[in-house]
């Protein structure tokens, strides 16, 4: 069953005040108007108790509910409080505004609109500077490797790639290639090998092993000083001819077992007491050389005709 207002002779059913909509509303409107309420009921007296409290900005007294917060007279006091002091960008006077207060970045920083006028029209240009800026940005540009208009340095990713290599052989050195002779730019950051390309290493490192198992020879032997000697370039020397029988030695046929192809001979044989050197060495076909072998010249021209 529903509790009933707590008015003398109302049947409705009562909210949480104890009262009726209708008696409730006619109750604040007599507390309002100043007619004499009958406060007796406790649900009452805490609806319209009123406390008196003092102002903390003014001092002036005021009335409030009990369980209010409230801590000033109004809203003039209350906005006088939580404001804070601060100086104008522009003429430099102390101006007030709300520490919490939201608006423009104008009204934190000026204490007028006038003032705020006069400090844009004075870093005017500083706009217009910005503005020039992101205009030059939008012009276009011929690219560094094909000549395209474009925004950017280079018109694709190719060319930014080719560009940026171009870029950093501005900062190498050219070196020269110890195979080809080439002058080169080796990349920063990477080793340096003395070749210009993986052909030329590979030539070099051919080159290391012919010459390498000839100087090892050479010292077995210990007959005096050892010099680094390429085949290749003695032959080049005699023009990739034998020096006995004067038949041509195609450089093709090296490393084979035709009758003419090259092969490097020492004049005076290691096994003779010869050296490794350059003046010690020439170029025969692999047929004098057999017949040669490790005799001197005399003696091997003396077996040739007898021989014959």
């Amino acid at each position: 069953m529903p509790l009933l207002c707590s008015a003398p002779g109302c049947t409705s059913e009562r909210k949480v005040t104890g009262l009726c909509k209708a008696h409730y509303h006619r109750v604040r409107y007599a507390a309002k108007v100043g007619r004499e309420v009958d406060l007796s009921a406790p649900r009452l007296k805490r609806l319209f108790a009123r406390e008196q409290r003092q102002c903390v900005h003014c001092g002036a007294r005021f009335e409030c509910v009990p369980s209010s917060l409230k801590r000033f007279c109004g809203t003039v006091c209350a906005g006088a409080i939580n404001r804070d002091e601060r100086r104008c960008q522009n003429c430099l006077q102390a101006f007030w505004r709300r520490s919490n207060g939201r608006g423009s970045k104008d009204r934190r920083l000026f204490c007028s609109r006038e003032c705020a006028n006069d400090d844009q029209a004075i870093h005017a240009p500083r706009a217009s500077k910005w503005a020039e800026l992101a205009e030059n940005a939008a012009k276009r540009e011929p690219c560094r490797i094909c000549g395209v208009l474009t925004r950017a340095l280079t018109c694709s990713e190719a060319h930014a790639a080719r560009w940026a290599l171009i870029s950093i052989c501005k900062y190498t050195q050219p070196r020269t290639c110890q195979v080809c002779a080439v002058e080169y730019c080796a990349l920063p950051f990477t080793p340096s090998r003395g070749v210009c390309s993986e052909s030329c290493a590979r030539d070099r490192s051919a080159r290391q092993k012919r010459t390498g198992k000839l100087k090892r020879r050479a010292r077995i032997a210990g007959n005096g000083p050892v010099e680094d000697i390429d085949p290749y370039v003695v032959f080049d020397r005699d023009n990739w001819a034998c020096q006995r029988c004067g038949c041509r030695t195609p450089p093709s046929l090296r490393g084979t077992h035709v009758a003419d192809a090259p092969e490097l001979d020492h004049i005076v044989p290691l096994a003779r007491g010869g050296t490794h050197t350059f003046d010690n060495v020439q170029l025969l076909c692999r047929q004098c050389n057999n017949r040669k072998s490790d005799t001197l010249e005399d003696e091997a021209t003396e077996r040739s005709q007898a021989e014959k």
